[in-house]
């Protein structure tokens, strides 16, 4: 849990109600360069004053004051539940960290030109009590830090190029060195004319934030000779999400539970479900012997139904590969399960509406409580904190708020203080609704070379497939590892929501990608990666609990290299490198020396993956244009396109090449050129919302947590990282024009990872590689040859599956060397 509390310091949640218009301010009189300012033609959107309220975001008006999170208003007729964006985003503790500020202009053009670092200044802060009372930190620099850019002409916007610090404090200003297109300078509004005055405001609602723009102002001005506060015409202070906050706290929480080897100590009372049995968390069983290979693939109806989809030639095809491929080394197959925590809800009307909910009231509940001003209130919940054992004046401490885990706290009106139970920096551990008995494989070599260890690896799947693709990859992987001496394991669960796990064969992402990808109700979305990260951690920490209690002994898995001393590899395709790099990342957080050695992993490999999901998923080809029919339907415009083109229309499967054929008929001077600028807009307030929400768990930001020791270094910065990525992928863009953030060629820039392709192929050193496959190779290749030119013909990417599973079985194994055997298959 983080220990700042600094949104709970600031009123930030300011009335607004109407207070007649923009230009009925009455008092003394303005500074001069205030009033001249309220002359310019061209005006930041800024309003607090009138009906017609604006303020641009991220901003410390539209934070919620009680307990930390954001409280942008609701529409009067909007849903008031999550599947409204507004009320997902309100879900969050804080501003997104690689979410854009979108400063709009009322009036004239801006001009492009004038736009730089005397017209914008971005700035980090810091804060112990109040933000009135901030220090400078740090200012970031254009083109380094952040982008600047004018959109549609009226538009400032300023998109980080690597996240922002979670849980920290920024503030931002715009000057009239912003020009608009006749070269005059942009003004101010009255609403800002009154917080940025000297004079007291007349106003009772602006009160509370006059001294914060009057500190922002100084700051912002502060360390530089050019930025002068009077120049500003408008600026904003905000605080950002919390990032792994969930699942570090969790991490924590099983460690403890294993530790004392009982889970009720830690999630106590009603922080687990009623009637579930936590008795044998994190216990693995395995079967008594393991399976050849090719009796486990025709006796597997799992993979016959969820990669085969039912067609026994797919199996016929996959067992003739495997006779070619044994000669290089058979493959056994070892079958278990594990016992992990389920903290979504598996009812048939929660399922998917339904996200993670605390086990413990919001510490940010609490401390507005206490820092509040009825005197009898705070007595009442500091009788129920004393009789808890809970000291009010340590719960910034996160073994002290620990202790609120399945306490319930009451107001004195009998209702409980936290009813909304939402989980993030100030509630971070969640209730367990079940427990599930989740199924694994293990691929292992039938005689693995001796005096080798075998080492393990955790392999995580794709969106809509399953844990018993790994049939088609482990092979080559395995037999790739041998060829460079050594033995490694492949184990494999099921995404939630997928394969064995699906609730259903309704409730399956097998059948319907939205059932993870939940773009109706966000907050959900962000807790089924949440709990993709946290299987993989439970899997982890079980393996190497199962190691330590000799639990593995007298089963084929005892041939395991020991996970506490040799931390394991992780190898993650698709949203399975999401969610791997997420789940590296927390894991390779230290916290505890005892505990560390139960979730570290020692390198990562990603395929076909990437970060910033919001745009990744819109900028996908496969994916995009599905997302933005199912949104566009909710416009009765865009049903009317759907009632005129039937044949692309008609079918409820036809979402995305209705979009399509949509996107082709809106020509610039079409009827429905209209409707699409509506619509691109919506889709550009949605991604903003989806990724204020994914920020918190999105490996693009997981992938900036500090390391411990080093703070001023990344956690991944030291770990060996291998990506590739196909080129024009269809699934996982490479990149993505709208955000420079989203797709695998940004993610691997982050990482700081060496782009190799034909032109430096043999001059590879180091440990972090970024390896470009033409784009023969398409997003599955690496799994299993996909790429058809005819139906009977043989796959044209056999090459590149091959190149892919040898990198992968090299790398994976742990050794120093990095080779490219078939260049031919890389970008020029």
């Amino acid at each position: 849990m983080n220990k700042k509390l600094i949104a709970l310091m600031v009123a930030a949640s300011i009335g607004l109600a109407a207070c007649g218009g923009e230009s009925e301010v009455t008092g003394a009189k303005q500074e001069t360069y205030i009033t001249e300012s309220l002359k310019a033609e061209t005006k930041v959107a800024f309003d607090l004053l009138s009906d017609k309220k604006a303020v641009p975001i991220p901003s410390f008006i539209l934070m919620d004051k009680t307990d930390g999170t954001l409280g942008l208003p609701v529409g009067e007729n909007d849903s008031k539940g999550i599947d409204n964006p507004v009320v997902a985003m309100n879900s969050t503790d804080g501003w997104g960290t690689t979410t854009p500020i979108q400063v709009e202009f009322n009036g004239k053009k801006l001009d492009r030109n004038s736009l730089g670092a005397r017209s914008f200044r971005l700035i980090e802060v810091s804060s112990s009590d109040s933000i009135t009372n901030a220090t400078f930190v740090r200012e970031l620099e254009p083109n380094k830090d952040y982008l600047l850019a004018i959109v549609n002409g009226n538009t400032v916007i300023a998109q980080p190029l690597k996240p922002l610090n979670p849980s920290s404090n920024y503030m931002f200003a715009i000057t009239n060195e912003l020009k608009d297109e006749n070269g005059k300078a942009v003004g101010m509004t009255q609403s800002y004319a009154t917080l940025k005055s000297s004079l007291p405001t007349p106003i009772a609602q602006l009160k509370d934030a006059q001294p914060i723009v009057h500190k922002s102002e100084k700051l912002l001005a502060s360390n530089s000779a050019e930025f002068k506060a009077k120049d500003i015409i408008y600026s904003s202070w905000f605080s950002t999400e919390s990032v792994g906050s969930v699942v570090g706290a969790t991490k924590a929480a099983i460690a403890k539970g294993l530790s004392v080897g009982d889970f009720t100590s830690v999630w106590k009372g009603n922080a687990i479900a009623k009637d579930v049995d936590v008795t044998n968390l994190y216990h693995v069983t395995v079967d008594s012997d393991a399976v050849d290979f090719e009796t486990a693939l025709r006796d597997d109806t799992n993979f016959l139904k969820f990669i085969a989809q039912n067609k026994q030639e797919t199996v016929e095809n996959l067992l003739l590969a495997y006779s070619i491929a044994k000669a290089a080394g058979e493959i056994e197959v070892v079958k278990g399960t594990v016992d992990l925590p389920y903290f979504l809800d598996k009812s048939p009307k929660g399922w998917n509406s339904t996200p993670f909910t605390s086990a413990m009231p919001s510490v940010a509940k609490i401390a507005h409580i206490l820092k509040g001003d009825d005197p009898l209130e705070k007595a009442f919940l500091g009788r129920q904190l004393k009789k808890a054992n809970i000291d009010p004046s340590k719960l910034i401490d996160p073994e002290e708020a620990a202790k609120l885990v399945g306490v319930d706290l009451l107001k004195m009106d009998g209702t409980r203080l936290d009813s909304d139970r939402e989980v993030g920096r100030y509630s971070p551990i969640p209730q367990i609704k079940s427990v599930e008995n989740v199924p694994f494989l293990v691929f292992m070599p039938k005689d693995p070379l001796a005096n080798e260890p075998l080492k393990l690896v955790i392999y995580q799947h794709g969106i809509t497939s399953s844990k018993e693709n790994a049939y088609a990859a482990a092979t080559g992987i395995i037999n790739s590892a041998r060829q460079h001496n050594k033995n490694i394991a492949l184990m494999v669960i099921d995404q939630p929501l997928h394969g064995v796990r699906s609730l259903d064969d309704r409730r399956s992402a097998n059948v319907d990608v939205t059932a993870y990808l939940n773009l109706t109700h966000l907050p959900v979305a962000r807790d089924n990666i949440r709990q993709s990260v946290l299987d993989n951690l439970g899997l982890r920490a079980a393996i190497a609990t199962a190691q330590s209690k000799k639990q593995l002994n007298g089963t084929p898995l005892q041939a395991l290299d020991n996970t506490l001393t040799h931390a394991p590899a992780l190898f993650g395709h698709s949203l399975g490198g999401i969610t791997g790099m997420s789940t590296v990342s927390a894991a390779n957080q230290k916290f505890n020396a005892k505990a560390d050695g139960l979730f570290a992993f020692s390198r990562i490999a990603t395929a076909n993956s990437g970060g910033n999901i919001a745009s990744l998923l819109m900028g996908s080809q496969n994916y995009g244009p599905l997302i933005k029919g199912l949104l566009a339907q909710r416009q009765d415009a865009y049903r009317a396109f759907m009632a005129q083109n039937p044949s692309e229309c008609s079918k409820a499967t036809d979402v995305a090449n209705c979009f399509n054929a949509f996107e082709v008929a809106a020509t610039p001077n079409s009827k429905w050129a209209p409707l699409k600028a509506e619509l691109d807009k919506s889709f550009s307030q949605f991604t903003f919302a989806t990724q204020t929400v994914l920020d918190t768990i999105d490996p693009y930001s997981m992938s900036s947590l500090k390391d411990t020791e080093d703070k001023t270094s990344d956690v991944l910065a030291k770990l060996p990282i291998y990506m590739l990525q196909a080129e024009n992928d269809n699934t996982v863009p490479n990149a993505v024009a709208s955000n420079p953030n989203a797709g695998s060629i940004p993610m691997a820039k982050k990482l700081g990872l060496t782009n190799i392709t034909q032109s430096n192929f043999d001059k590879v050193s180091g440990n972090k590689h970024f390896v470009k496959f033409n784009e023969t190779a398409l997003h599955s290749t690496v799994i299993a040859p996909s790429h058809y030119k005819a139906p009977e013909a043989l796959p044209v990417d056999m090459a590149h599956t091959m190149e892919m599973q040898q990198e992968l079985g090299q790398f994976l194994s742990g050794i120093d060397e990095f080779k490219v055997v078939s260049q031919a298959t890389l970008e020029q």
